[in-house]
């Protein structure tokens, strides 16, 4: 079974790897976890436990992903019997004669542990932004195996009516009849594999190249996954002897109709890029790659040699006026610090409604050569804060690029990225997010 497990986990990686899968996810899962039941008119109890998963998150669009791999868990269930408390069934005894088979416990209790392995699958719905709400949602199937349990009792009072001759046994150890203090007993289990409806909801959160998700958890299980017993006995009927009584777990009653895996609780989980290239959202697809910007343009100087010039008289150029030094117009700086709209998003590539504006902008600096600028690259808030101060750099080269091919030294340009910390209107609605992803420029 494990070994069919491992090479569903290995089939899924392979596929999560051709599929260039979302994100590695490694989580912890606690609460109560078991069994829940109900025999001989008592409830079963389920007790703390915890579950391991790793797997992987396949996008299918801008807010919904599959998540798929392999989950592992402990589960214990706890059972306590009603005192005077009669449990029968029939028997046949070493002569080959048929009887009934009755065990009265005082302060009796069993514990059930096991372990299961399984498979995920579900559907995630997430909204946008650094913080993220997700509502997980779709089934499990899960393998039980190491199914152990442990029983004690105050007391067991064993008996045995022979409806035949009309008459019952109570005090013939040596048949396996009479009492038994401070009883306790051991053993294994089996459990057939276990479906279960299974969600989760939360927040996640956005830590440099990583994402913390916190939130709850709940499976609730379909199918009955206990054995059904042949005899429903109690404890094992031995024909000479009350020593050394063996438990058959409360599990094997007849009285058991419907065993269900349940658990449910809080959940933390790491969320691992499965990729070190930047991926983000554009119009052409769920996703791209950001491009660098084109290579800066060096600037050439080119020496002429100038005819050698007319001899003044230095009285003559005492008297000339000092030059007088032209001063940017605030109507000019206005064009300049205008916002360029990158709309799109992940566009890097300066936008054709914005190469109009940086065709004004060269003009302006072309009048002004001891005038400097600054382009500063900004993004909106979708996306991790790494990637977006990533995005928002290659925004601002690109536009430095197109300046310096119109001719503005590379020497007078800096660029900057401030990603989404800026933002020019809340990132509210889809319109306002268009109008942050920007290019400003601003005069050094």
């Amino acid at each position: 079974m494990i070994r069919n497990i491992a090479g569903v986990c290995v089939g899924l990686m392979i596929i999560s790897t051709a599929a260039k899968a979302q994100e590695f996810g490694i989580g912890l899962s606690g609460g109560l976890q078991g069994l829940q039941y109900k025999a001989a008119g008592q409830n079963s109890k389920i007790q703390p436990g915890g579950i391991l998963d790793i797997g992987y998150t396949f996008p299918l669009g801008k807010k919904i992903n599959l998540i798929s791999g392999i989950t592992i868990g402990n589960y214990v269930t706890k059972i306590s019997l009603g005192d005077g408390q009669t449990l029968s069934a029939y028997q046949i005894d070493d002569a080959g004669s048929a009887f009934r088979f009755d065990v009265t416990p005082t302060g009796y209790t069993e514990k059930q542990k096991f372990l299961a392995a399984g498979i995920p699958v579900l559907l995630q719905y997430h909204t946008l932004g650094k913080t993220q709400w997700y509502i997980n949602a779709g089934a499990k199937l899960l393998f039980p195996f190491s199914v152990k349990y442990d029983a004690s009792a105050n007391q067991l009072v064993l008996s045995g009516y022979y409806p035949d001759y009309n008459v019952e046994l109570h005090d013939l150890p040596q048949h396996g009849f009479g009492t038994v203090s401070n009883w306790k007993s051991n053993g294994g289990l089996t459990l057939k594999p276990a479906v279960t409806l299974s969600a989760a909801t939360g927040f996640s959160f956005a830590l440099s190249n990583l994402r913390l998700y916190t939130g709850l958890y709940m499976d609730y299980g379909l199918n009955d996954i206990h054995e059904k017993a042949t005899d429903g006995a109690l404890v094992a009927y031995s024909p000479t002897s009350i020593t050394d009584v063996k438990g058959n777990s409360v599990l094997k009653l007849n009285s058991v109709d419907n065993a269900r895996l349940v658990s449910f609780g809080l959940q933390v989980k790491l969320g691992i890029p499965s990729r070190r290239t930047i991926k983000i959202e554009s119009s052409s697809g769920p996703g791209c790659t950001v491009v660098p910007p084109p290579a800066p343009v060096k600037d050439t100087i080119v020496m002429v040699k100038q005819p050698e010039a007319v001899h003044v008289v230095k009285e003559e150029q005492k008297m000339l006026p000092a030059p007088v030094k032209k001063e940017i117009t605030p109507a000019e700086v206005a064009v300049i610090n205008r916002p360029m709209a990158f709309g799109k998003l992940g566009q890097i590539e300066v936008p054709d409604g914005a190469k109009e504006r940086l065709d004004s902008v060269a003009n302006i600096l072309s009048s002004y050569p001891d005038v400097n600028i600054l382009i500063i690259g900004h993004t909106c808030d979708i996306g991790s804060q790494a990637t977006n101060l990533k995005v928002g750099e290659a925004r601002a080269k690109a536009a430095a690029a197109y300046l310096i091919s119109k001719g503005v030294a590379a020497s007078r340009i800096e660029t900057k990225s401030e990603g989404e910390a800026h933002p020019l209107v809340p990132n509210t609605s889809e319109e306002n997010r268009r109008k942050n992803r920007r290019v400003t420029i601003v005069l050094q």
